[in-house]
């Protein structure tokens, strides 16, 4: 699942604007294999679709109908994690003016999952550190 590595390291560099490391396992109990990570099988989750594994939290995610997991899923679950350990809304969307204009969430646009906010252009997963949303409007608030 080399594309999946990939798209893991994508959202780190999104998480990373947030100023957490993401910390993100992720296990397929019906193969009984890590596909990211490694460490002991998540206990207590059926064999439907995999087991997302962050600091402090295991989650049940689903499958597409291509058999890997539900993307967008995963994006809006690591997005929660990132929220409630900076106790605050991310990823923002800031206007020119700096001036806050809403939050980002995960969707899939033309087959690629995004980050979105309506009025604004869609930015890849991976994309946010240079997306052209507002100053560092991934980013710490200072």
């Amino acid at each position: 699942m080399e594309s999946l590595r990939s798209f893991s390291d994508d959202l780190s560099r999104d998480v990373a604007t947030s100023g957490l490391a993401l910390e993100l396992s992720l296990y397929d109990p019906r193969r009984r294999e890590w596909i990211l990570g490694d460490g002991d099988a998540p206990e207590a989750f059926g064999t439907d679709g995999f087991v997302m594994v962050l600091p402090g939290r295991a989650k049940s995610i689903g499958a597409r109908s291509d058999g890997g997991p539900d993307l967008v899923e995963l994006v809006s679950e690591v997005q929660d994690w990132v929220v409630d350990e900076l106790g605050r809304g991310w990823p923002e969307l800031v206007s020119p003016d700096g001036a806050f204009a809403g939050l980002l969430e995960p969707g899939i646009v033309a087959g690629e999952t995004v980050w979105r906010s309506p009025g604004a252009t869609p930015v890849a997963v991976g994309d946010l550190p240079h997306a052209p949303i507002g100053e560092s409007a991934a980013g710490p608030r200072g």
